[in-house]
């Protein structure tokens, strides 16, 4: 993995926590610059609609798209993800000047688990709405 991180192939997002008990704090997720080259480790070039891993491509787009919008836009923000021990997560946490705001990233729009958006507000002190990325609004997302 570390090969792949110096050859700028994968970036990790890092855990995010208020709480050292109730997160776990030593994993990293990590995700493709290139989807294509993504495709290519798996050997998987199908449309996305008939894809068991389509949520994943979803959610790993989302996030480089948001940080090239971020780049582009001179903004400095560091990216997370947040899960704890009961499996509850949220798929990027982003810090922008001391500022959390948190995003679902979903295929099809769907409401949240009403737990969820509970410890994003209270115990991760998130600003604004927990928000679900989907194909309806990605493009307010990366723009």
């Amino acid at each position: 993995m570390d090969i792949l991180e110096k050859l700028c192939i994968i970036f990790p997002l890092k855990p995010f926590f208020s709480n050292k008990r109730k997160s776990i704090s030593k994993l990293r997720k990590y995700y493709f610059y290139d989807l294509g080259v993504r495709n290519a480790v798996v050997d998987d070039f199908t449309p996305i609609e008939s894809r068991k891993d389509s949520g994943a491509l979803w959610e790993n787009f989302c996030i480089v798209e948001r940080m090239k919008r971020n780049d582009t836009a001179g903004r400095l923000a560091n990216y997370y993800f947040w899960r704890s021990y009961q499996r509850e997560e949220i798929d990027m946490i982003e810090v922008e000047n001391e500022n959390i705001y948190g995003f679902e990233f979903k295929r099809e729009m769907q409401s949240l688990d009403k737990k969820i958006k509970e410890i994003y507000t209270q115990d991760l002190a998130g600003k604004g709405d927990l928000e679900v990325i989907s194909s309806e609004n990605f493009r307010n997302f990366v723009t």
